[in-house]
């Protein structure tokens, strides 16, 4: 992982870390060459397009020492150019499309503009732990993301199952007969103790009176 920092004779400089497959621009850089005052005000507009929380940063030296600075990727860079009506949008995305990606992508670095020696060991060393640290990160993402996938289908699966349970309750529910479990009404122990005088057998009174077995019996053994 390289600093290179490439630079155009219209447009000025702008910095770039990462590789051939993931390079990252400084936001600051490409602000200033498009004129763009707010450097928040454009990453705010990138994250609320692209979604995904904060923007990667990394360490630069500066004036003042070492300070992190806001860096975003390929495709965030293409949305920031192709949404700018700036004077110097069109030839930066001619000049960033045909020349330098070409070379970072054929050469993992600009190589008119990239000179390592820039670096100091120990700038070198913070850069390469914090590439080290945003694919950990990824990783961890990518992990997270697999387990919430997981415990998603989970849930469904545990819906699933309490609705049929809850279904299967409902109609348990629904085949136990409306007499079962209620209490017989001083006229309805008349009119038992009738139908058995009329001969009536247990299993026909209990259709009649569509009242439980145990409730006729007991009815039956208490007017003894």
């Amino acid at each position: 992982m390289q600093l290179c920092k490439f630079s155009h004779k219209d447009l000025g400089q702008v910095r770039v870390i990462g590789d051939n497959e993931n390079p990252l621009f400084c936001l600051r850089d490409i602000c200033e060459v498009l004129g763009l005052e707010s450097v928040n005000k454009v990453a705010n507009a990138i994250k609320a397009e692209f979604e995904g929380g904060e923007l990667d940063s990394a360490p630069l030296q500066t004036k003042g020492g070492i300070q992190q600075a806001t860096f975003i990727t390929e495709p965030q860079l293409y949305f920031v150019l192709m949404r700018s009506d700036k004077p110097k949008a069109k030839p930066f995305r001619q000049w960033v499309v045909s020349e330098v990606l070409p070379s970072i992508r054929k050469s993992g670095f600009y190589m008119q503009g990239c000179n390592k020696d820039n670096l100091d060991l120990k700038q070198e060393q913070i850069l390469q732990n914090l590439i080290t640290e945003l694919q950990d990160s990824n990783t961890q993402k990518d992990c997270i993301k697999q387990e919430n996938e997981s415990l998603k289908d989970e849930v469904i699966v545990l819906q699933r199952k309490l609705l049929s349970f809850y279904d299967s309750k409902d109609e348990a529910t629904k085949a136990v007969p409306k007499h079962f479990g209620t209490r017989l009404s001083p006229s309805e122990k008349a009119q038992i103790l009738s139908l058995k005088k009329e001969g009536k057998s247990l299993k026909k009174i209990q259709e009649i009176m569509q009242r439980s077995e145990y409730a006729i019996k007991t009815t039956l053994r208490e007017s003894k």
